[in-house]
């Protein structure tokens, strides 16, 4: 809702007018119910509600900040995850050579970033190499939206925790890494919290995230300006290399419109192993599968 018209937006045809419409004082209403059954404040003094409720995501800015037509208004979005039980994969279905390699990479506990901008499908693909995990393995997903809740992966020892006011993402990374996880999961690295991902991964355990970034090439760049954020602009070899030696995997997401639908797929996959960067695309993956990955 934009605050005068409401769309819709199909994971395969992507966004449209909504035939059924909603008046202004509805949407104010339903806000105000929502927030004051989970008890958040949603006001003047606090213009911006994010929030998970069950399979729904909520996210809503107020009249402080919204306009429209001049006017003072309110825009919300509500987002539908639904249950995954891993029987549907969109990046690595059965007998694909980006399944075997990432087969390869997760029994080796090398730690992994997914790429690309919004509704590419990183999130799907976190489910998805959650799936692939080896039975019995231990993993904690640290969330602030839940996103990654609803999956139906009773092979693993899996655990999610809530980020909130009172447990931030620090809090918890330091809980997780006493609670002896083979693998760590962060939802999503936006912005400080990515120090907090930075220093877990020196400790040596394997961890999967996401980060915004529009091309494969900008993705390094992008963790250092998190980690140095006085000087986001300045070139730091040592800092470099070090993200390249902890991170060692980026797997860039895109998508595209074919025939109406849109349709997402593994763009590049960069690995940095053993002091070698493989640049891997769907021409070259299945020669460095051979040749690198073999075994």
């Amino acid at each position: 809702y934009n605050g005068h018209q409401l769309f819709y937006q199909s994971t395969l045809y992507g966004r449209h007018f909504a035939s059924d419409q909603i008046t202004y004082e509805q949407v104010y209403n339903l806000l105000k119910q929502i927030a004051n059954y989970l008890n958040k404040g949603f006001s003047y003094s606090e213009p911006i509600l994010d929030m998970s409720v069950g399979a729904y995501r909520i996210h809503a800015v107020g009249p402080l900040i919204t306009r429209k037509n001049y006017h003072p208004s309110l825009s919300f979005s509500l987002r539908i995850h639904r249950y995954h039980d891993g029987q549907t994969s969109l990046f690595l279905p059965i007998g694909s050579m980006y399944r075997s390699l990432l087969l390869w990479l997760l029994k080796r506990k090398i730690s992994i970033v997914i790429s690309g901008v919004t509704g590419v499908g990183k999130t799907q693909l976190q489910k998805e190499l959650i799936y692939l995990m080896e039975s019995s393995t231990r993993v904690i997903i640290i969330d602030n939206i839940l996103e990654l809740d609803g999956l139906m992966a009773d092979h693993l020892d899996m655990t999610i925790w809530q980020v909130s006011n009172q447990q931030n993402f620090l809090t918890l990374i330091v809980a997780a890494l006493r609670s002896h996880p083979d693998w760590l999961l962060i939802a999503e690295s936006r912005g400080e919290e990515f120090t907090n991902v930075y220093t877990s991964v020196l400790t040596g355990h394997p961890l999967i995230t996401t980060i915004h970034s529009g091309e494969i090439s900008q993705v390094y760049i992008r963790m250092k300006s998190m980690l140095i954020k006085d000087q986001p602009n300045s070139y730091d070899e040592h800092i470099l290399d070090s993200l390249k030696f902890h991170f060692p995997v980026i797997i860039h997401l895109n998508k595209e419109i074919i025939d109406g639908k849109i349709n997402r797929f593994i763009e590049h996959i960069s690995c940095f192993i053993e002091d070698k960067m493989y640049f891997i695309t769907d021409d070259n993956i299945a020669s460095i599968l051979e040749d690198v990955f073999h075994d």
